[in-house]
Protein backbone atom coordinates (compact mmCIF):
# COMPACT_ATOMS: atom_id res chain seq x y z
CA UNK A 1 0.00 0.00 0.00
CA UNK A 2 1.45 3.52 -0.72
CA UNK A 3 2.00 5.49 2.00
CA UNK A 4 0.10 8.81 2.74
CA UNK A 5 1.69 11.83 0.68
CA UNK A 6 2.40 15.17 3.06
CA UNK A 7 0.53 17.64 2.25
CA UNK A 8 -2.12 15.94 0.14
CA UNK A 9 -6.17 16.70 0.82
CA UNK A 10 -7.22 13.60 0.52
CA UNK A 11 -10.79 13.61 -1.18
CA UNK A 12 -13.56 12.22 0.92
CA UNK A 13 -14.80 8.59 -0.33
CA UNK A 14 -17.38 8.03 -3.05
CA UNK A 15 -21.17 7.40 -1.68
CA UNK A 16 -20.80 4.01 -3.17
CA UNK A 17 -17.46 3.17 -2.74
CA UNK A 18 -17.77 -0.53 -1.95
CA UNK A 19 -19.73 -0.97 -5.25
CA UNK A 20 -17.57 0.92 -6.88
CA UNK A 21 -14.19 -0.52 -6.20
CA UNK A 22 -16.23 -3.77 -7.14
CA UNK A 23 -17.43 -2.26 -10.62
CA UNK A 24 -13.21 -1.38 -11.06
CA UNK A 25 -11.89 -5.14 -9.98
CA UNK A 26 -14.31 -6.60 -12.31
CA UNK A 27 -12.69 -5.25 -15.44
CA UNK A 28 -9.92 -6.84 -14.43
CA UNK A 29 -7.44 -4.27 -16.27
CA UNK A 30 -5.38 -2.94 -13.07
CA UNK A 31 -0.99 -3.24 -13.55
CA UNK A 32 -1.95 -4.86 -17.12
CA UNK A 33 0.18 -4.07 -19.87
CA UNK A 34 0.12 -1.12 -21.97
CA UNK A 35 -2.59 -1.13 -24.66
CA UNK A 36 -2.51 0.67 -28.46
CA UNK A 37 -6.21 1.57 -28.35
CA UNK A 38 -5.60 3.56 -24.80
CA UNK A 39 -2.44 5.09 -25.65
CA UNK A 40 -4.05 6.51 -28.66
CA UNK A 41 -6.79 7.78 -26.55
CA UNK A 42 -4.50 10.07 -24.40
CA UNK A 43 -2.06 11.23 -27.05
CA UNK A 44 -5.76 12.50 -28.79
CA UNK A 45 -6.32 13.93 -25.58
CA UNK A 46 -3.56 15.54 -25.13
CA UNK A 47 -3.16 16.84 -28.57
CA UNK A 48 -7.01 18.27 -28.68
CA UNK A 49 -6.39 19.94 -24.94
CA UNK A 50 -2.88 21.43 -25.96
CA UNK A 51 -1.62 20.45 -22.89
CA UNK A 52 1.64 17.85 -22.19
CA UNK A 53 0.16 16.01 -19.77
CA UNK A 54 -2.65 13.42 -20.28
CA UNK A 55 -3.85 9.65 -18.01
CA UNK A 56 -6.41 7.55 -17.73
CA UNK A 57 -6.05 6.89 -14.14
CA UNK A 58 -8.18 4.15 -12.23
CA UNK A 59 -8.86 4.86 -8.96
CA UNK A 60 -8.68 2.09 -6.47
CA UNK A 61 -8.83 1.43 -2.39
CA UNK A 62 -5.27 3.10 -1.82
CA UNK A 63 -3.45 4.95 -5.30
CA UNK A 64 -4.16 5.90 -8.31
CA UNK A 65 -3.38 3.71 -11.74
CA UNK A 66 -2.79 5.15 -14.88
CA UNK A 67 -3.87 2.42 -17.71
CA UNK A 68 -2.30 4.97 -20.70
CA UNK A 69 -0.14 8.16 -19.96
CA UNK A 70 1.37 11.03 -21.77
CA UNK A 71 4.04 13.66 -20.31
CA UNK A 72 4.40 11.87 -17.03
CA UNK A 73 6.63 9.30 -15.53
CA UNK A 74 5.31 7.69 -12.73
CA UNK A 75 2.85 4.72 -13.28
CA UNK A 76 0.25 5.63 -9.92
CA UNK A 77 0.31 7.88 -7.46
CA UNK A 78 -1.56 7.36 -4.07
CA UNK A 79 -4.98 7.92 -3.99
CA UNK A 80 -4.59 10.75 -1.33
CA UNK A 81 -2.77 12.98 -3.95
CA UNK A 82 -5.20 12.12 -6.80
CA UNK A 83 -7.18 14.92 -8.39
CA UNK A 84 -9.07 12.10 -10.16
CA UNK A 85 -10.07 10.89 -6.51
CA UNK A 86 -11.91 14.12 -5.88
CA UNK A 87 -13.11 14.12 -10.03
CA UNK A 88 -15.06 10.86 -9.14
CA UNK A 89 -17.27 12.44 -6.44
CA UNK A 90 -19.55 14.39 -9.22
CA UNK A 91 -19.64 11.42 -12.35
CA UNK A 92 -21.61 13.47 -14.49
CA UNK A 93 -19.22 17.32 -14.40
CA UNK A 94 -15.75 17.52 -15.74
CA UNK A 95 -13.67 18.39 -13.01
CA UNK A 96 -11.72 21.59 -14.23
CA UNK A 97 -8.66 23.30 -11.81
CA UNK A 98 -7.44 26.21 -13.70
CA UNK A 99 -4.97 27.03 -11.04
CA UNK A 100 -4.33 24.41 -8.43
CA UNK A 101 -2.35 27.09 -6.33
CA UNK A 102 -5.23 28.84 -5.87
CA UNK A 103 -7.57 25.51 -5.02
CA UNK A 104 -7.37 24.61 -1.14
CA UNK A 105 -7.87 21.23 -2.18
CA UNK A 106 -4.80 21.24 -4.23
CA UNK A 107 -2.76 24.08 -3.29
CA UNK A 108 -0.16 21.42 -0.77
CA UNK A 109 -0.39 18.64 -2.89
CA UNK A 110 3.37 17.04 -3.99
CA UNK A 111 2.04 17.40 -7.22
CA UNK A 112 1.54 20.96 -7.20
CA UNK A 113 3.97 21.97 -5.07
CA UNK A 114 7.20 19.42 -6.33
CA UNK A 115 7.50 17.76 -9.95
CA UNK A 116 5.82 17.88 -12.17
CA UNK A 117 4.30 21.04 -10.93
CA UNK A 118 0.85 20.62 -11.61
CA UNK A 119 -1.20 23.94 -12.19
CA UNK A 120 -3.94 23.14 -14.55
CA UNK A 121 -6.29 19.82 -14.28
CA UNK A 122 -9.02 18.84 -16.32
CA UNK A 123 -11.34 15.54 -15.58
CA UNK A 124 -13.99 13.28 -17.06
CA UNK A 125 -15.07 10.56 -15.15
CA UNK A 126 -15.36 7.37 -16.30
CA UNK A 127 -18.71 5.87 -15.74
CA UNK A 128 -19.71 2.44 -16.21
CA UNK A 129 -22.88 1.29 -17.31
CA UNK A 130 -24.43 1.99 -13.76
CA UNK A 131 -23.08 5.09 -13.42
CA UNK A 132 -20.56 4.35 -11.14
CA UNK A 133 -17.14 6.21 -11.71
CA UNK A 134 -14.12 3.92 -12.21
CA UNK A 135 -11.77 6.55 -12.61
CA UNK A 136 -11.16 9.18 -14.62
CA UNK A 137 -9.83 10.48 -18.49
CA UNK A 138 -7.65 13.43 -17.61
CA UNK A 139 -5.47 16.38 -19.22
CA UNK A 140 -2.56 18.24 -16.87
CA UNK A 141 -0.35 21.29 -17.48
CA UNK A 142 2.33 23.10 -15.44
CA UNK A 143 1.31 26.57 -16.00
CA UNK A 144 -2.37 27.97 -15.08
CA UNK A 145 -4.85 27.93 -18.13
CA UNK A 146 -8.84 27.28 -19.26
CA UNK A 147 -10.63 24.57 -20.97
CA UNK A 148 -12.74 25.78 -23.50
CA UNK A 149 -16.07 24.13 -24.29
CA UNK A 150 -14.82 22.39 -27.55
CA UNK A 151 -12.34 21.16 -25.95
CA UNK A 152 -14.86 20.10 -23.04
CA UNK A 153 -16.75 17.99 -25.71
CA UNK A 154 -13.80 16.28 -27.10
CA UNK A 155 -12.67 15.57 -23.83
CA UNK A 156 -16.15 14.25 -22.77
CA UNK A 157 -16.54 11.89 -25.93
CA UNK A 158 -12.99 10.44 -25.69
CA UNK A 159 -13.92 9.57 -21.72
CA UNK A 160 -17.05 7.23 -23.59
CA UNK A 161 -14.31 6.02 -26.01
CA UNK A 162 -12.51 4.69 -22.93
CA UNK A 163 -15.24 3.01 -21.59
CA UNK A 164 -16.01 1.25 -25.05
CA UNK A 165 -13.00 -0.14 -25.14
CA UNK A 166 -12.94 -1.23 -21.29
CA UNK A 167 -16.24 -2.63 -22.48
CA UNK A 168 -15.21 -4.54 -24.91
CA UNK A 169 -12.26 -5.77 -23.59
CA UNK A 170 -14.10 -7.48 -21.20
CA UNK A 171 -17.00 -9.15 -23.64
CA UNK A 172 -13.53 -10.33 -25.54
CA UNK A 173 -12.17 -11.77 -22.84
CA UNK A 174 -15.56 -13.21 -21.34
CA UNK A 175 -16.06 -14.80 -24.83
CA UNK A 176 -12.36 -16.22 -25.03
CA UNK A 177 -13.06 -18.38 -21.87
CA UNK A 178 -16.57 -19.34 -22.84
CA UNK A 179 -14.39 -20.73 -26.38
CA UNK A 180 -11.54 -22.11 -24.52
CA UNK A 181 -8.94 -20.16 -25.83
CA UNK A 182 -6.84 -17.54 -24.27
CA UNK A 183 -7.08 -14.94 -26.83
CA UNK A 184 -9.07 -13.45 -29.55
CA UNK A 185 -7.88 -11.01 -32.11
CA UNK A 186 -9.03 -7.60 -31.13
CA UNK A 187 -7.11 -5.73 -33.65
CA UNK A 188 -9.38 -3.68 -34.97
CA UNK A 189 -9.84 -1.90 -31.72
CA UNK A 190 -6.59 0.45 -31.99
CA UNK A 191 -7.32 1.60 -35.47
CA UNK A 192 -10.28 3.41 -35.30
CA UNK A 193 -8.86 5.61 -32.61
CA UNK A 194 -5.42 5.75 -34.21
CA UNK A 195 -7.25 7.34 -37.55
CA UNK A 196 -8.61 10.19 -35.18
CA UNK A 197 -5.66 10.82 -33.51
CA UNK A 198 -3.55 11.02 -36.96
CA UNK A 199 -6.37 13.57 -37.68
CA UNK A 200 -6.10 15.89 -34.49
CA UNK A 201 -1.79 15.85 -34.51
CA UNK A 202 -2.02 18.56 -37.54
CA UNK A 203 -5.28 20.58 -36.30
CA UNK A 204 -3.83 20.92 -33.03
CA UNK A 205 -6.03 24.38 -33.62
CA UNK A 206 -9.14 22.93 -35.01
CA UNK A 207 -10.57 21.18 -31.95
CA UNK A 208 -13.93 20.88 -34.23
CA UNK A 209 -12.02 18.91 -36.63
CA UNK A 210 -10.65 16.54 -34.43
CA UNK A 211 -14.07 16.65 -32.27
CA UNK A 212 -15.48 15.64 -35.40
CA UNK A 213 -13.33 12.63 -35.92
CA UNK A 214 -13.29 11.21 -32.79
CA UNK A 215 -17.28 11.33 -32.34
CA UNK A 216 -17.07 9.26 -35.83
CA UNK A 217 -14.86 6.67 -34.37
CA UNK A 218 -16.65 6.54 -31.53
CA UNK A 219 -19.94 5.17 -33.49
CA UNK A 220 -17.62 3.05 -35.21
CA UNK A 221 -16.36 1.73 -32.22
CA UNK A 222 -19.87 1.01 -30.31
CA UNK A 223 -21.07 -0.87 -33.82
CA UNK A 224 -18.07 -3.14 -32.67
CA UNK A 225 -19.45 -3.70 -29.26
CA UNK A 226 -22.84 -4.59 -30.61
CA UNK A 227 -21.52 -7.20 -32.59
CA UNK A 228 -19.15 -8.91 -30.04
CA UNK A 229 -22.14 -8.56 -27.73
CA UNK A 230 -24.14 -10.72 -30.24
CA UNK A 231 -21.29 -13.07 -30.90
CA UNK A 232 -21.68 -13.80 -27.07
CA UNK A 233 -25.28 -14.02 -27.06
CA UNK A 234 -25.20 -16.83 -29.61
CA UNK A 235 -25.12 -20.33 -28.48
CA UNK A 236 -22.24 -22.36 -28.47
CA UNK A 237 -22.22 -25.60 -30.02
CA UNK A 238 -22.08 -28.22 -27.61
CA UNK A 239 -19.85 -30.89 -26.32
CA UNK A 240 -19.85 -34.68 -27.55
CA UNK A 241 -21.09 -36.52 -24.54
Amino acid sequence: MIGRAPGAVPAPLHPQERDRLAALMGYDVLDTLPEAAFDDIVFLASVICNTPIALISLVDESRQWFKARVGFEMEETSREEAFCAHAILQPEEILVVPDALEDPRFATNPLVTESPGIRFYAGVPLNNPQGLPLGTLCTMDSVPRRLTNEQGRALAALSREVMVHLELRRTVSRLADQLGVENLPVDDLGSEVEEAGRAAAGASTLVAEALEQVLEAEGRLRDLVYRMHSIQRQTLPRLPA
